[in-house]
């Protein structure tokens, strides 16, 4: 998305006085939008008066002492100081883009045990060693369109200089990136929170961290989880082998990629654990800076979110432990995104523009991959 520059609100503004002059006007770019505004005649007004759709909300009893279109009153608000977040979620990193169809097609297949070739007969020959997979699909079903709408000629009026308008508007645009950004963190949180709460993945109780030795007890726990998802196959923390649908919950299997902690600020902020995993388990996180594969969020959500989609057969915890975080390989996050675009509407009959960001996305966690919820005893 592109930033819109003076020029082309100087431009903008132009063109809307011109609508139905016979002889067009042109601003020079050195004056004030004031300056402006006391050339224009009655009919410029009566084109372009039509009440904004910006509206600002005030956290104190400020009162306009008067309009800004006279240069001969003092009272008028001389600068405008916007402020608008650049966030981009922690989670984005792992959306990747689906340009194709609406459906991602999940296939694994299942180790296969040796045979022993001594009592192997000779009709082998004729025998179809088939391979078993697990098959699951997951398919886009959020369909956002983030929205704004804003009057340019009221901006104008409340801004004493082109640049101010110029900034109005880019706030407009970066709000809808930001309003973008902070839909997609809180869907990846659902993710994981839905998965554990309707029954499609184990957990591992955590200690509370009180001192030294529950600090150590709490890294031990979390090394070990990782230790069982890469260190050999194995049956843990696999969720297929928990679904009813499977007839055969035997499923082993072993991590093939990054494994990430993702957990509460209580806990990767707690200066005791952080020093355990400093000390003992620094090569697990890559570095001592812990940046590289833990996330750290504030809280957790409770409920199954119907963002989600679950795969049938999982039965949910009739008494879920409230979540501290999760250990996950990067491969089961299955978080894939549309990037549609961003359209402006110019509505001439009442001079306002909308803005519309549309995102096609979903957030799932992989049924055969390693993951498994850290829960408060």
């Amino acid at each position: 998305m592109k930033a819109v520059t003076t020029k082309q609100v100087i431009e903008t503004v132009e063109n809307m006085v011109n609508q139905g002059r016979e002889i067009p006007v042109s601003i020079n770019p050195l004056n004030s939008p004031r300056v402006m505004l006391q050339n224009m005649t009655n009919d410029d007004f009566n084109r372009i008066d039509v009440l904004g759709m910006y509206r600002g909300i005030s956290a104190n009893t400020y009162e306009a002492r008067a309009s800004l279109l006279w240069t001969s009153l003092f009272w008028k608000i001389g600068e405008q100081i916007l402020i608008v977040a650049n966030y981009n979620s922690e989670f984005q990193r792992f959306y990747t883009e689906l340009n194709v169809g609406a459906d991602i097609e999940e296939i694994a297949p299942r180790i296969k045990a040796g045979i022993d070739r001594n009592t192997l007969s000779n009709s082998a020959l004729f025998t179809n060693f088939v391979t078993q997979y697990d098959s699951f699909y997951h398919r886009i079903n959020q369909f956002k369109v983030f929205a704004t709408t804003y009057d340019r000629t009221e901006i104008e009026r409340l801004s004493q200089s082109w640049d101010n308008i110029t900034n109005m508007l880019n706030a407009e645009l970066q709000n809808v990136l930001l309003s973008t950004s902070v839909y997609l963190h809180d869907l990846s949180k659902d993710a994981f929170a839905s998965q554990y709460l309707a029954g499609g993945m184990d957990s591992i109780t955590m200690p509370t961290i009180t001192n030294a030795d529950t600090a150590a007890r709490a890294a031990i726990i979390v090394n070990n989880a990782i230790d069982e998802m890469t260190v050999e196959v194995n049956k843990s923390y696999i969720p297929f082998n928990r679904n009813a649908l499977n007839q055969d919950p035997t499923i082993k299997d072993i991590a093939t990629s990054r494994i990430w902690l993702i957990a509460t600020a209580e806990l990767l902020n707690n200066v005791q654990f952080l020093t355990t995993l400093n000390t003992y388990f620094q090569g697990r996180f890559e570095n001592d800076k812990f940046d590289r594969n833990t996330i750290k969020v504030m809280s957790w959500p409770t409920t199954v979110s119907p963002n989600i989609a679950i795969t049938p057969g999982y039965t949910a915890p009739t008494a879920p432990k409230e979540i501290i975080g999760f250990l996950v390989e990067e491969n089961a996050l299955i978080f894939k995104q549309k990037m549609i675009g961003t359209f402006n509407f110019d509505n001439a009959a009442t001079l306002k523009t909308s803005i519309f960001n549309h995102v096609d996305a979903m957030a799932n966690l992989s049924d055969r991959r390693k993951s498994v919820a850290l829960v408060r005893g």
